[in-house]
């Protein structure tokens, strides 16, 4: 209940087929604080207005009488409610969570009373900072129009960092809203890198792409860096290639060419195998940076890998039977499997394998 207004009370009378008058009463302690009668016929709604100031527990009384008098009463019953002396609703509102060094609070109030129409109360509010500390205080605010209050004030260039809160003190009652101030952090993005599938060709150049993009979607703006080269294995050793480093500006996406050939290791064996290593590293305009890494580009100097299928037996024996599947991929693309059979037989000279 408000202390302020009116309460409606409804009342239900089931089979009523006369007019019953029905009373209702409110009090505390005993003592009666609110009265209300009114004569209903099966539905009907009463009025009750509860005195300013009345706060906590209350009994509320209803009873009613079939013949407009005061005897013989049909019916009555009796309940505890809780009056709370608030009429009005506060609501804080502040242009943000999160607040930075030297940045401007904004803060709105807004108050409606119980039927929804602008509160016209003065209201007295004030800042306190994680240590308890008052900042900024004000009194007799009241509002200009509709029920809004609005107040500014700055933060200073080393604020205490934590929880704030605003306090709000309106018809008795005190009103709170918190908020955060953090030291400035770069705000982050993330990197995401499009290299080719796979070198067709060694002495061609294949293009290469990489995304920039903060958390909340918005395209970097910055400064690109890219250094790569090739690593792989050659007949008796791990083979290394050449370091490019490419620089560019980027704007939410930037491509490039990757050519192996520039990166290629010298005189490497014609069976060699290797992959792109690639560090991409990007320095926005707002001094965040970040760096990722991608090795998933194979290189081969043959065009046609073979690999042994899953369900292959990777052991043999001289002198017995075996048989293989194995898988083709060329230029990167997995083919179907071959079907060819091994069959390994013994001679002087040692195994040997025929194709069938």
């Amino acid at each position: 209940m408000s202390a302020i207004v009116s309460e409606a009370l409804s009342v239900t009378i089931f089979h009523g087929a006369e007019d019953t008058r029905v009373q209702v009463q409110l009090s505390v302690k005993g003592e009666t604080v609110a009265h209300s009668h009114g004569i209903v016929r099966d539905k009907g709604t009463l009025k009750l207005k509860v005195p300013v100031g009345l706060r906590g527990q209350a009994q509320l009384k209803v009873w009613g009488n079939r013949h407009l008098t005061e005897e013989g009463y049909i019916f009555h019953n009796y309940t505890t409610v809780t009056v709370e002396s608030k009429g009005t609703a506060v609501f804080i509102q502040t242009d943000k969570p999160v607040y930075k060094p030297k940045q401007r609070v904004l803060v709105n109030v807004y108050s409606v009373t119980p039927d929804l129409r602008p509160a016209n109360d003065k209201i007295e509010a004030y800042v306190v900072d994680p240590r308890g500390s008052r900042m900024v205080q004000w009194s007799d605010l009241k509002p200009l129009c509709c029920g809004i209050v609005n107040v500014t004030f700055p933060l200073s260039d080393q604020p205490v960092f934590g929880e704030w809160l605003i306090f709000v003190e309106m018809q008795g009652h005190t009103y709170n809203k918190t908020f955060e101030v953090q030291k400035y952090v770069m705000p982050k993005f993330e990197l995401v890198i499009e290299p080719p599938r796979y070198v067709r060709d060694l002495n061609a150049c294949e293009q290469t792409t990489v995304h920039a993009r903060y958390t909340f979607g918005k395209p970097v703006t910055g400064k690109l860096t890219v250094n790569m080269t090739v690593n792989g294995v050659g007949y008796y050793r791990h083979e290394v290639g050449h370091p490019v480093v490419k620089t560019m500006e980027i704007k939410g996406t930037a491509t490039f060419d990757l050519c192996v050939k520039d990166m290629m290791p010298v005189d490497v064996a014609d069976h060699f195998r290797g992959t792109v290593s690639m560090w991409v590293s990007v320095a926005s305009v707002d001094g965040g940076r970040q760096t990722t890494f991608d090795d998933s580009t194979p290189v081969h100097k043959q065009l046609i890998d073979i690999k042994y299928s899953k369900d292959t037996r990777k052991q043999f024996k001289p002198g017995l039977p075996y048989k293989g599947k194995l898988w083709m991929h060329l230029d990167g693309d997995l083919q179907r499997p071959s079907g060819t059979r091994f069959c390994s037989c013994a001679s002087a000279r040692g195994p040997s394998a025929r194709q069938r």
